[in-house]
């Protein structure tokens, strides 16, 4: 969680605005599509019944794991939308740490 708030701290500080939708919009889309050729490829091998690319159980698993780096994408795209994004980070982390108290 440290490391998050640094980072986020970083690019809060180095880039305006403007550029950081930019970025967030450019790695929104690129997740939406990753998460899309994903979903296609989970699709494919469930509608087969079994992975017939022969790669055994690999192909499976390189297909959820498609997935999930789509969805990974796009949740880290949307901390660039963020009004103020270090504020809002901050909030977070108090609200963790006055409920584990």
């Amino acid at each position: 969680m440290v490391l998050l708030n640094l980072f986020l701290h970083m690019i809060d500080e180095m880039l305006p605005k403007k550029a950081r939708r930019i970025i967030g919009t450019i790695l929104l889309s690129i997740g939406i599509i990753v998460s899309i050729i994903g979903v296609v490829m989970v699709l494919l091998v469930l509608q087969e019944g079994g992975d017939t690319s022969g790669l055994g159980g690999v192909g499976v698993l390189l297909a959820w794991f498609v997935l999930g780096l789509g969805i990974i994408i796009s949740i880290f795209a949307s901390t660039f939308f963020m009004k103020n994004l270090t504020e809002t980070f901050d909030d977070i982390l108090a609200e963790e740490d006055s409920e584990s108290a």
